[in-house]
This record gives C-alpha cells, sequence and structure tokens, in this order.
C-alpha cells in the first residue's frame, strides 16, 4: 500500500490488505478474521467492489464479508472491465466485456489488445480501446466498435 501512497503514514504498517492495480484495494480474510476484518482505507471516497457501498477513506474501520466475497474497494472514478469467464483462450476468443464504473468522479480505463500469440506488438505496438467516463456518468468506448478480441456490454 505504502508504494502507491507514500506521504500515507498509516498505510506504511499495513501488511495484509494490498492494491490491485491504482483503483481496487484487496483486503483478504484468514481463518482467524471469520467473516469480518478491520481494514484501512487512504484517503478519499471509495464503494464496495460487490454491493457498491460508499466508504469515506483516511481511516479504518471494520467490515463484514461473505464467504465468497473477500473484500473489495474502489476508488472513487474507477472503470473497471470485467470479462465474462471462459473454460480455454484459444486464437480465436472473443471475450464478452461488461464496463462498471464506481462513483460520480469522471475516468479513464486504457485496455490493450493483440494477438496473444506472438511479440508483434513490440514492433507495431497494441490497439488501444479508450473507455471513458463523463461526469454526466456516461460510458463511452473509442476503439472498440471493430475489436476481434472484445465485444463489450455498459
Amino acid at each position: 500500500m505504502v508504494i502507491e501512497d507514500p506521504e500515507d503514514y498509516e498505510a506504511r504498517g499495513i501488511d495484509d490488505q494490498y492494491f490491485f492495480g491504482r483503483d481496487l484495494l484487496v483486503c483478504p480474510l484468514t481463518l482467524e478474521d471469520g467473516d469480518s476484518r478491520e481494514v484501512y482505507l487512504p484517503a478519499g471516497l471509495w464503494y464496495g467492489f460487490f454491493d457498491g457501498q460508499p466508504y469515506e477513506g483516511g481511516r479504518r474501520f471494520s467490515v463484514q464479508a461473505k464467504e465468497e466475497e473477500i473484500p473489495v474497494f474502489v476508488r472513487d472514478g474507477a472503470i473497471v472491465p470485467m470479462a465474462e469467464p471462459v473454460l480455454c483462450v484459444r486464437e480465436d476468443t472473443v471475450f464478452e466485456m461488461t464496463i462498471r464504473s464506481y462513483g460520480r468522479k469522471e475516468g479513464a480505463y486504457t485496455l490493450y489488445e493483440d494477438d496473444f500469440t506472438s511479440f508483434q506488438y513490440e514492433n507495431e505496438g497494441m490497439k488501444e480501446i479508450e473507455i471513458r467516463r463523463g461526469g454526466d456518468g456516461k460510458i463511452e468506448i473509442a476503439g472498440g466498435e471493430n475489436s476481434l478480441r472484445y465485444r463489450f456490454r455498459i
């Protein structure tokens, strides 16, 4: 956690929760925790990944968790593309993507597309698909209309 925000002194002593990317904070449960645990959220507004409940950061608090849903929190303004599960990934796999956005702030996310089999992206780069959420809450996807790998649902 301290790598994401080195100025947050509270985060320096926390070793049982971690960032997954910049906007997802994962707080795993142990057998000792049972179905609840204390979490620390950095400053700002956060949302529960599964229920969308808002939390004001900059403090510690106790959360209840379901057995199948560990506590995960999402930063205000984050965009999280979610792919439907597939049994295996082949050259012709197309991922059905649902775009989830959290909060009220504007946000952006870049999804990269390559052929999944070669290193061609090193020379030519990868196709970029820009996903944006405006202040009005509307999701816009630029570059995804002719994607060979992703089909989007909002």
